[in-house]
């Protein structure tokens, strides 16, 4: 689908969802090609939270940075406790795409290793652990994994405008 402006210069979509954007731009869809949804709605992220409940306490955390973040899965496993700053109510993710670490001002935890990740998990653990708790949801097809998650957080950060309430915590 493409964004093109009409004469009154307002944005209208053309084409068909998931046509290619051309070359040079980067191909985002909110659906496949075969118009199956990648995202997980709002009440699909309601029932990954609540079905995080059953999970081990590292678990659980872990799933509530992926919802409450929108990060890529590969992206939490980074986060160090020198990342997590609990004076600002924040956390500093580096980011994958950008390969840059945020260097703002970080508070030291005495006897806490700054740099020692805050799980102990592979990736492909990571992946079944979403899997696990999107089947316990009953959360199938292509939206039932981890950049479905995270899709739908960037849906509800859109649809929820800047008066939401995750966004006004963005903000």
């Amino acid at each position: 689908m493409r964004a093109t402006t009409t004469q009154t210069g307002r944005p209208e979509q053309t084409g068909q969802p998931g046509a290619d954007a051309g070359p040079s731009a980067p191909e985002m869809r909110l659906y496949s090609a075969t118009g199956e949804r990648l995202y997980l709605d709002a009440g699909e992220r309601a029932a990954f939270l609540s079905a995080l409940d059953a999970e081990a306490p590292a678990n659980h955390m872990y799933g509530h940075v992926l919802h409450y973040t929108g990060c890529r899965p590969t992206e939490a496993l980074q986060l160090t406790v020198g990342r997590v700053l609990v004076s600002e109510q924040a956390l500093v993710l580096r980011s994958l795409k950008k390969c840059k670490i945020d260097r703002r001002g970080q508070e030291r935890r005495p006897g806490a290793n700054r740099d020692a990740p805050l799980w102990a998990m592979s990736r492909s653990t990571v992946w079944r652990l979403i899997k696990r708790v999107m089947a316990w949801t009953n959360i199938q097809g292509r939206q039932a994994t981890g950049k479905g998650l995270r899709h739908g957080f960037g849906v509800a950060m859109v649809t929820a405008g800047p008066g939401g309430p995750e966004g006004q915590a963005l903000i």
